[in-house]
């Protein structure tokens, strides 16, 4: 069963945002329609005030109504439209042409999304993350991770703890691990045998679990080589955003050696669970840390949020 049917099962007979849609459809969709038209006229009349103005009052009335009937995401997608509008002088030039693409962007995307939610009442906000980055770096803004609207608690007792190693000098093994592992991670940089060096970098990973003595008292090495298994078993896609975060994790548990007391981020937490939730692998490292952080089930899949990125 995948995670769409699985979602829709839990959700059955659950109010949302969706539900309420219909009964502001007509005046939603009207005012998306009359924000184009005028964003459009403005590109050849950069002198008219009037048109831009119009366009910053419709994206805050279109704001409200979603946030009147609780579409968190899209109403986001719309905040970020309306604040970009509000940046763009009347007799804007050609700078301000990838700022007007963004909102044109926008627009689209948050159309076909209430036209998708209609049609499966099922929200998923995920889908208008690549909208909302657009608006948010056309605004000089850094991007939304890809766990933002992922919603579980950090806070996880770990079942069971492996034995550590009896080692004379567990400092000088660890230092020898974490350097296997940056390599690993390079590969993956490169992406040179990524199923490989993935699978290197989990090992790396749980003999460290197993190597230092303070390990007891962090997540970070357990969380990780879950979310590294579900990479693999998952098949998930290699992105920017993802190597990105198994190099945060290189100087993340570069602070753990450093400062046993050092708390992990909650951020870099965050996102490892997300991918565990994502791939729903049933490897053991994954099946346990998705029992311990009881994750919850995606409506979607890597695959398909790809191939909604790529419209």
């Amino acid at each position: 069963m995948d995670g769409f049917k699985r979602y829709k099962e839990q959700e059955e007979g659950m109010a949302t945002g969706a539900t309420s849609l219909s009964v502001v459809r007509e005046e939603l969709f009207a005012t998306m329609t009359e924000t184009q038209q005028n964003l459009e006229r403005f590109l050849e009349e950069r002198d008219s005030g009037t048109l831009l103005q119009r366009s910053v009052h419709n994206l805050q009335q279109i704001k409200g109504i979603l946030s009147l009937i609780g579409l968190a995401g899209a109403e986001l997608l719309a905040q970020e439209m309306q604040v970009l509008a509000m940046d763009i002088p009347a007799g804007a030039n050609e700078q301000c042409n990838d700022q007007l693409s963004a909102i044109n962007n926008g627009l689209h995307v948050l159309h076909s999304y209430l036209e998708h939610l209609e049609a499966n009442w099922v929200e998923m906000p995920e889908l208008l993350l690549p909208a909302i980055n657009q608006l948010r770096v056309s605004a000089g803004q850094s991007q939304l991770p890809e766990s933002y609207f992922f919603s579980t608690r950090l806070t996880i007792e770990r079942p069971v703890r492996p034995p550590l190693k009896n080692l004379n000098d567990p400092q000088a093994a660890l230092n020898r691990l974490r350097h296997l592992y940056q390599l690993a991670l390079l590969s993956v940089i490169k992406e040179k045998n990524v199923q490989q060096a993935l699978g290197a970098m989990k090992k790396l990973v749980l003999d460290m679990d197993v190597t230092d003595p303070a390990a007891a008292s962090t997540i970070i090495y357990w969380v990780s080589a879950a979310a590294l298994e579900s990479m693999i078993d998952g098949k998930l896609l290699l992105t920017t955003e993802r190597k990105l975060l198994f190099s945060r994790l290189d100087r993340e548990i570069k602070q753990h050696l450093s400062n046993a007391s050092h708390s992990p981020s909650r951020g870099l937490i965050k996102d490892m669970l997300y991918l565990v939730a994502l791939a729903y692998s049933q490897g053991p490292c994954a099946v346990e840390v998705q029992s311990a952080a009881n994750l919850p089930t995606l409506p979607f899949t890597d695959r398909m949020l790809a191939d909604e990125y790529r419209r």
